[in-house]
């Protein structure tokens, strides 16, 4: 397990103080299929009433990782876009949700996966994930039209969408027929 610094994969972190705000990517990298645990051990300089939690970027559902430990069986792979330490629980994170939920359209057209922008939000950056977490395709040069098309070609099954905005990020599971 690494922290994640754009590109770098960082073993040791430090963070500057912390807000409910923050949110650290990680990556798991495992050589063979297996169980994962994952708990905080101690927290040097701590701020009074911390909650950390460990969040599924994919279902947005976070792991209070202070007070329990988070377990998981995971094929072998590395994953790094699929969990980050966060500061907040997941019912902070609703309302942001459904604000994006009421402003973004996506769906499979084809060989296309359309995005519809119903207002004025600024998207940077789109992943495609399989239903186990696993990333298949990332873009971040999005054109900022009202309607945008990016081809991808994918076999028939569930994929989680994640798309990054300047109002927050918003995770979408659809189905390619």
């Amino acid at each position: 397990m690494y922290w994640l610094n754009e590109d770098e994969k960082l073993v040791i972190q430090a963070i500057g103080e912390l807000s409910r705000e923050n949110v650290v990517p990680v990556g798991i990298s495992l050589k063979e299929n297996g169980i994962i645990n994952i708990k905080v051990d101690t927290i040097n300089n701590p701020t009074e009433g911390i909650q950390v939690f460990l969040r599924d970027n994919l279902t947005m559902d976070a792991f209070d990782i202070l007070n329990g430990e988070f377990e998981i069986e995971l094929e072998a792979g590395e994953y790094n876009n699929k969990y980050s330490v966060v500061f907040k629980p997941k019912y902070d994170f609703l309302e942001e949700d459904e604000i994006l939920a009421n402003n973004l359209n996506i769906y499979f057209e084809e060989n296309n996966l359309t995005i519809i922008r119903i207002s004025e939000i600024n998207i940077s950056k789109v992943s495609v994930f399989n239903i186990i977490g696993q990333q298949i395709k990332t873009w971040s040069d999005i054109v900022e039209t009202k309607e945008i098309n990016i081809p991808l070609n994918v076999e028939i099954g569930a994929y989680v969408i994640v798309v990054e905005t300047d109002k927050g990020s918003f995770a979408k599971k659809i189905i390619k027929k």
